[in-house]
């Protein structure tokens, strides 16, 4: 007969077992789902950034089921006078193995992950290697399943890491990148090399003058040649746009990483919204100008742009893009800047500026001519601009009026309503089109654009799709 004390040693063992291999196998999935060059983008038709909120899930149910883990068999020793076990060498390991799990836990806190994202991914790179080494050495035993899974989660990331040193190694060779310091702490960085990335996609780039043993990833404006536009935040970016400043117009070596993201075929849709803030225009400027520079391949005939930026000085980050959008008349332009609550006003873009030079300085991309507009009229334009479901080309700029010259914009004042604009696009639309947002910047804006969502998809309405691309994952 077995007494109520032998019953809980056993409940005791069973739960540790069981919570040992939950952890375990939980470690090898998130290292599998960490994985940058991931199987799942062939079988899933979805990019490694997609499922950080499985990876996410993963860790924190590791985390948990390694403390139950130890919690249970502390109390059992404990019972037991068998605490004097713990100084053995597998027991140490295990209990650094713990330990880093917890550090990584911390780091997931909101503010390091978004204030200092540098110091987040250093703690999940260096305990993340840690972990499977005291996992390891907890469980040595090769006759268990543990060290098996252990090796293999080893094996995966060894592998993925051996991949992007390929790539890099392969596009470093002759490659040069051009800086070019722009107002507001933003920074357009020009590869020599060009790329087979889809414009909009991200990519990684190794800048070993500014971070020796640093790789970033950012948008792509373009991808022949590659172009980024690099917001300072801290860390590398700021570097970057300090080396920028001190050393105009000098190439340092550089390499990429690129073909990472997936994103839907703007082409196949009928109408197509884009709305940015801040440095996310780097994805909607992409997108737009593959659209208009493939217009035989595109179905698109109604393309509304939306950029809202802090200041007028920040408009100067796509020169060349904004005038290049200015001559396809399917596209309709509008600009917000939300440190103004004034009058609308008016922005020249006929003066030169060139992409392809390098050693423009910062100061010299400030200086924005300003015209005079009826401020009424142009916010109309804002009002107007979604409600023509079908684009007449003598008509279809956004700012054509009689008082703005093709080669000027019209900026209007605070921020845009984006749920107007999503709304209107369908109310505007056939039932049987297909629509589509794409939408990035700040995380206000994202979630705005989600929480609109819901009322744009209706039984009676036009097929609608909605993208959206974060500033990090």
């Amino acid at each position: 007969m077995v007494g109520p004390a032998s019953e809980a040693r056993v409940l005791r063992q069973a739960l540790n077992e069981k919570t040992a291999k939950v952890a375990l196998c939980n470690l090898a999935f998130v290292i599998f789902l960490s994985l940058k060059n991931t199987p799942l983008a062939f079988l899933s038709a979805s990019s490694y950034e997609t499922l950080m909120p499985l990876h996410k899930a993963a860790g924190y149910t590791t985390i948990v089921t390694s403390l139950v883990h130890a919690v249970v068999y502390l109390d059992a020793w404990a019972q037991a006078g068998h605490l004097h076990e713990m100084l053995e060498t597998a027991q140490i390991a295990g209990t650094i193995g713990g330990i880093a799990l917890l550090l990584i836990g911390v780091s997931t806190v909101p503010y390091i992950r978004r204030q200092r994202y540098e110091l987040f991914y250093v703690i999940h790179v260096i305990m993340s290697a840690l972990i499977l080494i005291v996992v390891g050495l907890h469980r040595p035993d090769f006759s268990k399943s543990a060290i098996i899974i252990t090796v293999f989660a080893a094996s995966l990331s060894f592998m993925d890491r051996a991949i992007r040193l390929y790539k890099f190694s392969c596009n470093f060779m002759g490659n040069h990148a051009a800086l070019a310091a722009l107002p507001n702490g933003a920074t357009r960085v020009t590869l020599r090399q060009s790329s087979d990335a889809t414009p909009g996609s991200h990519a990684f780039l190794w800048l070993p003058v500014i971070r020796f043993a640093e790789t970033h990833p950012f948008t792509l404006v373009s991808s022949n040649p590659p172009e980024f536009v690099v917001q300072s935040c801290d860390g590398f970016t700021s570097a970057l746009h300090q080396y920028a400043k001190d050393f105009p117009g000098k190439t340092l070596r550089c390499s990429l990483n690129s073909g990472y993201g997936k994103l839907p075929e703007f082409k196949t849709y009928d109408s197509v919204l884009l709305i940015a803030g801040g440095s996310g225009a780097s994805f909607t400027f992409a997108v737009a100008l593959d659209l208009s520079r493939n217009p035989d391949s595109c179905s698109s005939n109604n393309i509304t742009f939306v950029w809202a930026v802090r200041d007028q000085a920040s408009i100067s980050w796509f020169y060349a893009e904004l005038r290049e959008l200015l001559l396809d008349p399917r596209i309709k332009v509008m600009i917000h800047i939300t440190d103004n609550v004034g009058s609308s006003t008016v922005i020249s873009l006929s003066g030169s500026f060139e992409k392809d030079s390098p050693a423009t300085t910062e100061s010299s991309r400030t200086s924005l001519p300003i015209m005079s507009v009826d401020p009424e009229k142009a916010i109309e334009l804002e009002q107007t601009t979604m409600s023509e479901s079908h684009v007449d080309p003598e008509k279809a700029m956004a700012y054509a009026v009689e008082d703005i010259p093709r080669s000027a914009i019209a900026a209007l004042p605070g921020r845009p309503s984006i749920p107007a604009l999503m709304e209107s696009l369908v109310d505007n639309c056939d039932p049987r089109k297909r629509v589509i947002v794409g939408a990035c910047g700040p995380e206000g804006l994202l979630e705005t654009v989600k929480s609109t969502e819901s009322r744009c998809i209706r039984p009676d309405g036009p097929s609608f799709t909605l993208h959206t691309e974060g500033f990090g994952w």
